[in-house]
């Protein structure tokens, strides 16, 4: 616990809470106000000298008035009448899908920047709009609204690259046959479009959110606070190797006196009468000496010499060959006839 508070110290942490404020989530919305400094003061004293902001993100469906609900990444002494201020009541979705991808738009536009460890906390009951999210049963309006207001693999490459960790938290709504999560196809697919992302930290986490009773609501606060304890770590963990990995420095590397190197040295070359080369000071002496031409004293490998002949002797040589040849072919004729006649007999 003392490595993790001392490397812990000074770091700045951001978290945004991603939550669909339509009718059916005035319980979820009412938790996480309640309990918002329950997290807050817990991971403080897990990492004290951390820095950590919240930052709340609500949104509604495209037809609902004032269908997003934004407060940015406030202190800890000041998130509790940000949230208050805001007055988050849930109205509002007349249709099961909501405007999800809209949500996740608006917290990827939020001040991430000086933070180097960042969350995104989603929690929602309900697909975005479209048959990429919706099961066959879900009644949707805007179906065509699916790739609005951006793809949903864009927006999460986003957030990947700029190494915000996602955990989405499904909740329970009831149905025709029963209680059931009918943000598992979205989360699906949004998993899969996230972990596609090479750039991201770690891999997107889906979990369940049970706000029927509150035993329920204390395990769902207690994975948050899990969820910012494992992202600082993974932090530190990536911040350890990277330094581990530093590019190696050659300033204090000893150059030795005289090293002997084999080089090919023409004797004729003038140049021959050099002492021995000595080793290079440094690697980029090495890289720039290996852009250069070779010198003109290294003697290039010896070719067969050429013997200039007389033209009656290039002449005779051509007739031998030509007569050979000729003979050869007359050989190979007779061979074969003679092998179709023993075949016929």
């Amino acid at each position: 616990m003392q490595n993790s508070q001392k490397l812990a110290k000074a770091y700045n942490v951001k978290v945004v809470f991603i939550i669909d404020i339509t009718k059916s989530m005035q319980k979820s919305i009412d938790a996480v106000q309640r309990f918002i400094h329950t997290v807050i003061n817990k991971t403080l004293h897990q990492f004290p000298g951390m820095s950590i902001k919240f930052a709340f993100v609500g949104y509604r469906d495209v037809e609902d008035d004032n269908q997003f609900v934004i407060i940015e990444f406030t202190d800890i002494d000041k998130i509790q009448s940000a949230f208050e201020d805001a007055r988050l009541i849930a109205t509002g979705g007349y249709d099961i899908p909501e405007n999800v991808l809209g949500g996740m738009e608006k917290a990827i536009q939020l001040d991430w920047s000086q933070a180097q460890v960042k969350l995104a906390i989603h929690i929602a009951d309900a697909p975005h709009h479209g048959k990429k999210f919706c099961e066959e049963f879900i009644d949707d309006s805007h179906p065509h609204l699916q790739n609005k207001p951006r793809p949903s693999d864009e927006i999460l490459r986003d957030f990947a690259e700029k190494k915000i960790d996602y955990y989405f938290y499904q909740v329970k709504v009831k149905t025709n046959i029963g209680y059931r999560f009918i943000t598992k196809k979205m989360a699906d697919v949004f998993k899969e479009e996230y972990d596609q992302c090479v750039k991201r930290t770690k891999d997107f986490t889906v979990s369940t959110f049970d706000t029927t009773n509150d035993a329920s609501i204390d395990t769902f606060f207690q994975a948050v606070m899990e969820n910012v304890s494992l992202s600082v770590i993974d932090f530190m963990e990536r911040r350890d190797t990277a330094k581990r990995f530093t590019r190696p420095s050659f300033s204090n590397l000893q150059q030795e006196k005289e090293v002997i190197i084999p080089v090919i040295i023409d004797p004729q070359s003038p140049s021959s009468t050099q002492s021995t080369p000595k080793a290079p000071g440094s690697i980029d002496k090495i890289i720039d000496d290996s852009n250069k031409v070779l010198p003109s004293r290294v003697i290039p490998p010896k070719k067969r010499p050429i013997v200039p002949q007389e033209p009656e002797e290039v002449e005779q040589s051509k007739r031998t060959r030509t007569g050979n040849f000729i003979e050869n072919l007359f050989d190979y004729a007779d061979q074969v006839l003679v092998g179709d006649q023993n075949s016929d007999d």
